[in-house]
């Protein structure tokens, strides 16, 4: 802020919620966006079963991609993505295909990789037998990372795809400064082209891996503790030719896109208890396959339409009608990505822009296509974004768990099946007048009493009938509380005497 008398004010606004503290600080005006997270407690009867999406969790928050030794990570935990280019992050040599694991719980980047060095998600550092893992980094879907299943947390799969063969290595991330790679480059399947997928089985435990075995067949190669089946359970897709570029899944799990390059991109349904792939459906036809992305409900699929899809124009394809839709006349758009605030992002290879679908949800331009929506930071984008991955939750017993059999008939009153009060968030702070602008809150700094604090509930600055808001007292401070999770803008009425200049809205 700044006061008409042309004595400059700043301001800082400190913010704590429930069962985590942390500091937002905005100068001259407030603009805090804030995440609460909880873990539900989940009423399990009988043989109900809960289903979590990657995009419900941090599975997928963390990506690595960039053009050859410009790659970057994006930590999508936030509201705003924040990029980080170059520095510490692992560097590769590939312009295609990447992977990363993020922690489903915690959110900590595990393991990230281009298809050839595998690089430790804390240290940034490649494993121990981590530099030649067997991918082409050139490919389309050059690697995924998928747990081990089982009870330790520091052994994965990594999956690596050379473009017509699809290899396993096992990295134990327990061994060494920084995990090594106990199990090297054993042969998957041959003749798979460039896609690789997985989703996991229908049971809560295991995981099916997917390939191609030339454009005519999908195998599913179920894992479990005991390791990878060695013989698939094979689909027949009812295509013949064509290279095969990509195998992607619904937030669901439960369908499939398929594409082959310069040829079309198919739809099908994975039956996860048994990995058998059926209601094979061709969507569209021509210069696409190389990659796909579904809507967070799954009712869309977006791709890009020249150069057999890694160059060309965005479009979505709204699978209960039919109908699509071009989205730019802009081209050399490659893969698109669902990223887990909800949005699709599209990346331009070595140019240092992603761009962004708002409301992927929406069908055709109200989607929102927003062009360069986030920089790279200085980093260049490759034709790809990270491959896919999937983990399992499991479900935790609260410390009064119970069973309770209920026959046929009986009702039974005096039973707790979970209708628990959760305990809300809140968010509290102070204002206070940053006089001298260091951003620190010094002795000689009072609060700032009779300001309105509101949360910005529709995002537009300004304070709306039904937004909650507050005043602060005498000595600046203000607390809102009984808030759902959520994310939520605190923004603050701006009071007489003073203007707004940063943020510029």
């Amino acid at each position: 802020m700044e006061n008409k008398s042309a004595t400059d004010v700043s301001s800082k606004t400190d913010h704590a919620f429930y069962g985590v503290s942390k500091t937002f600080s905005v100068r001259s005006g407030i603009l805090a966006a804030l995440g609460i997270s909880f873990l539900p407690i989940v009423p399990v009867i009988g043989n109900a079963q809960a289903a979590t999406t990657a995009q419900q969790t941090p599975l997928e928050q963390i990506w690595y991609s960039g053009a050859g030794n410009n790659k970057y990570l994006i930590d999508f935990s936030d509201r705003f993505p924040n990029v980080m280019c170059g520095g510490v992050v692992g560097q590769g040599a590939g312009h295609h295909g990447s992977a990363s694991f993020t922690d489903p719980v915690s959110g900590q980047l595990k393991l990230y990789t281009d298809g050839v060095k595998l690089f430790n998600g804390k240290t940034n550092r490649v494993l121990a037998n981590g530099s030649s893992m067997g991918g082409n980094a050139n490919a389309a879907e050059s690697a995924m990372i998928v747990p081990v299943p089982g009870s330790n947390p520091d052994l994965f799969y990594i999956f690596t795809n050379n473009a017509s063969s699809v290899h396993f290595s096992i990295a134990d991330l327990s061994k060494g400064a920084n995990g090594t790679v106990t199990l090297l480059k054993q042969l998957l399947a041959s003749s798979t082209g460039q896609a690789i997928d997985v989703v996991p089985h229908a049971n809560g435990k295991d995981f099916w891996v997917l390939v191609f075995n030339t454009a005519a067949r999908v195998h599913a190669y179920k894992v479990d503790t005991s390791g990878i089946a060695r013989l698939p359970v094979s689909s027949n897709t009812g295509v013949a030719g064509g290279t095969t570029y990509s195998i992607s899944h619904s937030p669901d799990y439960n369908t499939l896109s398929l594409g082959w390059g310069n040829s079309r991109i198919a739809t099908a349904t994975i039956d996860r208890a048994t990995g058998i792939i059926s209601e094979f459906k061709v969507r569209v036809t021509g210069q696409v396959g190389y990659a796909s992305a579904f809507s967070p409900d799954g009712t869309k699929l977006y791709y890009a339409n020249g150069a057999q899809g890694y160059s060309g124009r965005p479009w979505q394809i709204d699978l209960k009608t039919g109908k699509s839709t071009q989205l730019s006349t802009t081209s050399a758009f490659g893969g698109p990505k669902l990223a887990t605030n909800g949005k699709i992002y599209w990346t331009k290879y070595n140019h240092g822009m992603l761009s962004a679908v708002d409301k992927p949800n929406a069908a055709g331009t109200e989607a929102q296509f927003t062009l360069d929506a986030l920089s790279l930071n200085g980093c260049r984008g490759s034709y790809n974004l990270p491959n896919q991955t999937a983990s399992l939750l499991n479900f935790l017993k609260p410390v009064d768990f119970h069973t309770t059999i209920v026959g046929p008939g009986q009702s039974v009153g005096n039973i707790n099946f979970g209708n628990t009060l959760i305990k809300l968030g809140e968010i509290a702070g102070i204002k206070w007048d940053d006089l001298n602008g260091d951003g620190e809150r010094n002795e000689n700094e009072p609060g700032m009493a009779g300001v309105t604090i509101y949360l910005d509930m529709n995002e537009n600055g300004v304070l709306d009938e039904g937004e909650r808001s507050t005043v602060t007292d005498e000595g600046g401070l203000y607390k809102f509380t009984g808030l759902e999770a959520g994310t939520y803008v605190v923004r603050e009425v701006v009071p007489k005497g003073y203007r707004q200049t940063y943020p510029s809205r």
